[in-house]
């Protein structure tokens, strides 16, 4: 068939073949693009049954649009032969790179192939036939999951085949081999098999024919990693071991779940190191974290705690989606746990675990908290529309409540319960049509919001009901105020004044406080700067009535937050031990033992007053670049790192890619890196501009400096309570990495040509309003574009800024004193950019009945909405 063309598709060579079907690699005429051709084999043509399996690989993969599973073009018949028209990958299978050398990559590759079951798990899709063969390594580093053709589609034509080589029977469940009943686990069986031959080069089970092969699977233990490899660590064997379990309801549930442990680990040994503690009454290591639901809480009993449990443990988690802006792609897991705190004395453990399952309204959820009693949880969550309310649920289980009916301008945070739980006080703050920030009480029983105090943040109730404790930015100057008041609102106090130095080399996220049990004495944070200016935080404790101070812990690293429990201990998370974990120590001071382990990050710890119950959150974000084609909608991710990136834009030829990356812990992560286009060689810009955090850049044009902006560390606005940051724009010199500040404001976008700026001035009523001025003197505005809540960008041709907000989206010239253009703006329409023709905008338009969204090109000249390809789903 090499030369022929079938269709429009010109066959260029024989990539391989198989029992389902002969592959070739073909020039789609059309598009201009390589393509890879599946033939079903002429001695199969007549038998519907192959026919049929043929179609259902199709309709299978076809249905999944996933970076990590081979995309379907077509299903098309030539001559009487059926053929599928599918991506064309240029790597080498799984089984052509074996062994992987190091850990990290296998354990790289296994998540990918893990979201790729997962897309088709959610889906009602089991592949049945996971195997190196059948996974494939592009050239940029990337897993695609292949052949469907065994797939098993919910509600499909049950479609058997019987396995006729040893390889494919390497890889099957004990009831895939019995002629039990298939689903989702069995996919993690062989993913598990796949996971023990990327790691060792090996098979798990083996056999020398068919029936050996057979008996070690259902009877025998797999070989053991520590065989091949001595040194794996030991959630990784877990990992492992569990996905391999002969009895299906022993196994891992979800792919999810498998996900989840694998990315914890790889964060875990890419940031630190260590050997797990030894529990002092057995010698044996701690058991790794239990595992996240993508969907749900998981409650659990008996965990095994610091101290010998005297009443059930409960675990409850939740898990948010991946999340597709633009180019970045965010994945934010948050797990809410319950667990027995240590008691004084005593400091064993033991117990053993049973979980249940919790409803959530949303995939999203955070800021838990617990009510006194240990029976019920307060959390945030939106709704498809990303819109914020408060919800509440019992541990034991039903249905979450909405307690709050806000809109899309308000978010709202840190609820708290009062004692009897009959209330909750919270923190909401309105962005429009005015700024507003209060405190907040609603019943737990839902009705109407009551405002109590404006301008507090973080309220916390006193454990005898008497007293609410919050934080109010300083008014008049700089700093932060620790407030105590009444529960109505009145009788304010200032217990504590982090005004200057403490509160300016502290972020908004490093401050909180914590009522001691018999309500008289308030735990807060203070900042501290080591001589090489890095940052560090430490517990103090101050009495309402007493103004000493007491210093609490001494370790010189970040505490994030914590509380005070009933037996006289502070729980807090730490950097202590490398990662973000949660710690315990005597309200007196002492030395704070490890509550929790793992890569972390531990974070909102809140107490029953029991002291048996702790609901915290495990926070991870990951965020990673994403390409899209816009000739054939098909999306890409281009880098598989466990990091946060954000804010990518291209150089202006487009041989490069800028972005920003964040560690709120580890500051020498933080800034600006460059890769190439494809994602490859990425390396860190050493753009360090003193006193300024800097978040957006912008490349206008090649050989000019790069644009940066960021706001001050150093000093801090005279209304802190307003939306205006002391922001500043700055030119960077990559060759000579000479960096000068051009301006004032909150650089947006720079024109193509290098003539122009657009930013937010720092100074209000004008906030929102867009200022254009010269590149060369950007203190010197030509004209203010009135817009509020906009996203600003240049047009293509650089000759008019384009502005996109309820009002519709707005072209206003940058030259002319008129010209301003005004379009209505589609419904569920998010703005992104004008396209090179400048005929047409692209952006993201919401489908609130599938809950999805998809790229979209909008024609300026009628308005017709024409779908590129849907974003890529959740995971």
């Amino acid at each position: 068939m090499i030369g022929q063309i079938i269709s429009h598709y010109k066959i260029l060579e024989k990539l391989g073949e198989g029992g389902m079907g002969v592959v070739y690699k073909a020039e789609d005429t059309k598009l201009k693009r390589f393509v890879a051709l599946k033939f079903l084999p002429r001695d199969k043509e007549v038998h519907e049954a192959e026919r049929a399996r043929f179609v259902q690989e199709a309709q299978s993969a076809s249905a999944l649009n996933h970076p990590n599973v081979c995309v379907i073009h077509d299903i098309a018949e030539y001559s009487g032969q059926q053929f599928i028209v599918m991506e064309f990958v240029e790597g080498r299978t799984l089984r052509e790179i074996l062994p992987i050398q190091k850990i990290d990559d296998a354990i790289t590759y296994a998540i990918q192939i893990g979201e790729a079951l997962n897309a088709a798990h959610s889906k009602g899709i089991v592949h049945r036939d996971i195997k190196a063969d059948n996974i494939m390594l592009n050239s940029n580093n990337q897993i695609k999951v292949m052949d469907f053709g065994l797939a098993k589609l919910k509600g499909s034509l049950k479609l058997t085949r019987t396995s006729g080589t040893v390889g494919t029977l390497a890889y099957m469940a004990p009831e895939q081999i019995e002629g039990g009943e298939v689903d989702a686990r069995s996919d993690i069986f062989s993913f598990g098999v796949v996971l023990f031959q990327m790691l060792t080069g090996h098979l798990p089970f083996r056999g020398e024919h068919e029936a050996a092969m057979m008996y070690s699977i259902l009877n025998e233990e797999p070989e053991p990693l520590t065989k091949h490899l001595p040194g794996v660590p030991a959630e990784l064997t877990h990992v492992f071991n569990r996905a391999v379990e002969k009895d299906p309801a022993d196994r891992y549930q979800s792919i999810a779940d498998v996900i989840i442990d694998l990315r914890r680990l790889k964060r875990y040994t890419s940031k630190v190191v260590r050997p797990l503690p030894a529990m002092p009454s057995t010698g044996e290591s701690v058991p790794s974290e239990a595992h996240i639901s993508k969907t749900a809480i998981e409650v659990a009993a008996g965990v095994p705690t610091t101290s010998p449990p005297s009443a059930p443990m409960k675990k409850v988690f939740w898990k948010r989606p991946l999340v597709l802006a633009g180019t970045v792609s965010i994945l934010l897991i948050v797990a809410v746990v319950v667990l027995l705190v240590m008691q004084r004395g005593n400091r064993g453990a033991s117990g053993t675990m049973v979980t249940r399952v919790l409803k959530l309204p949303s995939p999203t959820a955070n800021f838990p908290n617990i009510s006194a009693d240990g029976n019920w949880v307060v959390f945030v969550a939106q709704d498809e529309k990303e819109i914020q309310n408060l919800y509440i649920v019992h541990v034991s289980g039903g249905e979450p409540k909405k307690l709050t009916s806000d809109t899309m301008y308000v978010t709202v945070q840190s609820p708290c319960f009062s004692p009897d739980a009959s209330q909750i006080v919270y923190e909401r703050v309105e962005y429009s049509p005015k700024f507003d920030r209060a405190l907040c009480t609603v019943s737990a029983l839902g009705g109407t919001p009551r405002k109590l105090i404006r301008g507090g943040t973080l309220p916390i109730w006193s454990p005898d009901g008497k007293h609410i404790a919050f934080f109010r930015y300083a008014t008049g100057g700089p700093g932060l105020e620790l407030v105590v008041a009444n529960p109505d609102g009145t009788g304010e106090r200032k217990l504590v004044d982090l005004a200057g130095k403490d509160y300016v080399t502290t972020p908004a996220y490093f401050f909180n406080e914590a009522w001691s049990p018999d309500s008289k004495r308030l735990a807060f944070l203070r900042s501290f700067l080591t001589p090489t200016k890095q940052r560090y935080t430490e517990i103090f404790v101050r009495g309402l009535e007493d103004s000493t101070e007491r210093q609490i812990t001494f370790d010189k690293k970040i505490i994030d937050d914590f509380c005070w429990t009933s037996t006289g201990e502070i729980v807090f998370n730490s950097t202590k031990g490398g990662n973000v974990n949660l710690w315990v120590i005597p309200e007196d001071g002492g030395t704070p033992k490890q509550l929790t382990l793992g890569a972390g990050a531990d974070r909102l710890p809140r107490i029953s007053s029991d002291a048996k119950h702790l609901v915290y959150v495990n926070e991870s974000e990951t965020s990673n670049l994403w390409k899209l084609e816009l000739p054939t909608g098909q999306v890409q991710q281009m880098t598989f790192e466990d990091a946060q990136l954000f804010y990518p834009v291209f150089s202006s030829d487009g041989a490069k890619i800028i972005y920003r990356q964040t560690d709120f812990f580890d500051n020498s992560r933080s800034g600006f890196y460059v890769c190439n286009k494809d994602g490859s060689e990425s390396s860190k810009l050493p753009a360090n501009i003193e006193n300024y955090t800097t978040f957006v850049a912008v490349w206008p044009a090649v050989g000019k400096p790069i644009l940066l902006s960021g706001f001050r560390t150093d000093t801090v606005r005279k209304n802190p309570d307003s939306l205006v940051s002391r922001s500043a724009i700055f030119e960077y010199d990559p060759g000579t990495n000479a960096v000068v500040k051009i301006g004032d404001g909150s650089l947006r976008d720079a024109s193509r040509d290098g003539k122009y700026v657009i930013y937010l001035r720092n100074e209000e009523p004008n906030y929102w309003n867009v200022t254009l001025a010269p590149r060369a003197t950007p203190d010197k505005p030509i004209k203010e574009i009135v817009s509020r809540w906009s996203l600003p960008c240049f047009s293509w041709d650089s000759k008019s800024v384009i502005t996109s907000d309820s009002a519709g989206i707005t072209f206003v010239s940058v030259e002319e004193s008129k010209g301003k253009k005004f379009i209505k703006r589609p419904k569920n329409f998010g703005f992104v950019c004008q396209m090179p023709d400048g005929k047409t905008l692209l952006g993201s338009l919401y489908d609130p009945a599938l809950k999805k969204y998809d790229l979209v090109k909008v024609q300026l000249s009628d308005g017709k909405i024409e779908k590129i390809a849907p974003l890529p789903p959740s995971s």
